[in-house]
């Protein structure tokens, strides 16, 4: 089997440390009954990515403001829906193996939930935690695992990304030629609808991977290359 010498780990959260599974489907139920919506249309579909970014893929009609008020209930509605949040068997020895300085958290959870999350699985919280108020573009789209490994002062090559779920893999993937980050998959097929909508869509080198580094404008947001800037520095983010 070949190896990989990595600098820093970077884990997703929900159904790779922590098993959400159930406070996620229960709310999504509620949010479909507020769109007139199947549950089957939209419960299960969408994990992996920022509640915004889904809603805009269930009905492309909603408004900005719709949108808000819909993740507002979606959020809220999570972070008080933590009685059985669990962490996943091995994640706290995992944890509890690495050095505080060489592993984070990249989620498409708002810091709130994700915070809220952590403590109900027993988790500890790490220096570095991108958040989907760090980012512009969400997973699958490879911004939020870059952001990640320049917050913890390190190159995206040299971190070994910790995935469950399509988005995530897709968004750890596509960054660099070869792959700057590993996912670890699981057996679920993501929806069509995303993958067509939401794959990066980038110059391609030779090998079919995309183009090895993020241009400054790459959708990054100025307040998390500023975070990232001051994480770099201190080696730990807030």
């Amino acid at each position: 089997m070949p190896t990989h010498l990595v600098q820093a780990v970077l884990f997703d959260l929900d159904g790779t440390l922590i098993d959400s599974t159930a406070s996620v489907n229960r709310n999504w139920r509620i949010l479909a009954d507020l769109m007139g919506r199947p549950h089957a249309d939209v419960v299960g579909k969408f994990h992996g990515m920022p509640g915004s970014q889904a809603l805009r893929l269930v009905d492309p009609s909603l408004t900005g403001e719709e949108i808000a008020r819909l993740n507002k209930v979606l959020i809220d509605g999570e972070t008080a829906d933590t009685s059985d949040v669990v962490a996943l068997p091995g994640a706290a020895e995992a944890l509890a193996a690495l050095p505080a300085d060489r592993w984070g958290i990249v989620t498409s959870c708002p810091p709130k939930l994700a915070n809220a999350r952590l403590q109900a699985a027993g988790l500890p919280t790490p220096p570095t935690m991108v958040t989907s108020d760090d980012i512009i573009h969400g997973k699958p789209h490879p911004d939020p695992f870059r952001l990640g490994a320049a917050a913890m002062g390190q190159q995206p090559q040299d971190c070994l990304a910790v995935e469950d779920d399509p988005a995530g893999i897709i968004s750890a993937r596509p960054a660099s030629c070869p792959s700057e980050i590993r996912g670890i998959p699981r057996t679920q097929a993501p929806p069509q609808s995303w993958m067509s909508s939401q794959a990066c869509h980038r110059p391609r080198c030779q090998s079919g991977h995309t183009a090895r580094h993020a241009s400054a404008g790459s959708g990054i947001s100025r307040r998390a290359r500023n975070r990232t800037t001051s994480s770099a520095r201190s080696g730990s983010s807030t």
